[in-house]
């Protein structure tokens, strides 16, 4: 009788991944990546952020800070000559920790069963309503195909407008958001806010 092989959990050890590095361990190590003009400093929201200010730098040495910061909780800004390119390397960087990070989360919650791939030739329009159908009832209506530019999928304000200033649905928008971007990031289906350029499905 063959015995029955039992799939290990999925799971994400935050512990193992993120490093406890103080102001000044964070600046060293940014600075060994090849930086000079480099400081860290609480912004007005009290952020910790790592502010690089040189005005070049090579991919390997961009690629290298996005490693070491993707490794903290702090924010990031760096020059305007800079920033294009390493905003693209560190959404390349993070994505193998946020697919770990979302599967483990959906592993908590097997009835939901497995999120959604993107199919072959499947549009950005059909893969968002299967990812508001994976999140359940609540998601519905939420991702907008045509609203935002160049037709990018879009968190929908007539979605969003009703639970806003509602404090008995903030836990609910909370969970569904949660569901609807680490699912994006599974699906590969980039995911931004009207007004706000960042996408959610490639970035934090």
């Amino acid at each position: 009788m063959l015995a029955m092989v039992q799939a290990a959990p999925v799971t994400f050890d935050s512990n193992a991944y993120y490093e406890a590095w103080s102001s000044k361990e964070v600046r060293a190590k940014i600075e060994e990546c090849g930086f000079e003009e480099v400081r860290v400093y609480k912004n007005k929201a009290k952020a910790t952020v790592v502010q690089v200010k040189d005005t070049s730098a090579s991919d390997a040495e961009l690629r290298c800070a996005a490693e070491r910061i993707d490794k903290t909780f702090y924010g990031y800004e760096f020059s305007p000559e800079l920033a294009e390119r390493f905003f693209a390397i560190k959404a390349e960087v993070a994505r193998p920790r946020q697919i770990a990070q979302a599967r483990a989360r959906f592993a908590r919650e097997p009835e939901k069963g497995p999120p959604p791939e993107r199919l072959t030739g499947e549009t950005d329009a059909a893969l968002a309503s299967r990812i508001e159908t994976f999140c359940g009832p609540k998601a519905k209506g939420a991702l907008d195909a045509g609203f935002g530019p160049a037709g990018m999928v879009t968190i929908s304000p007539e979605w969003m407008g009703p639970m806003q200033g509602n404090l008995d649905a903030i836990a609910d928008l909370a969970e569904t958001m949660g569901c609807l971007m680490q699912a994006a990031v599974i699906a590969d289906l980039e995911v931004g806010f009207v007004g706000n350029d960042v996408a959610a499905g490639s970035a934090d």
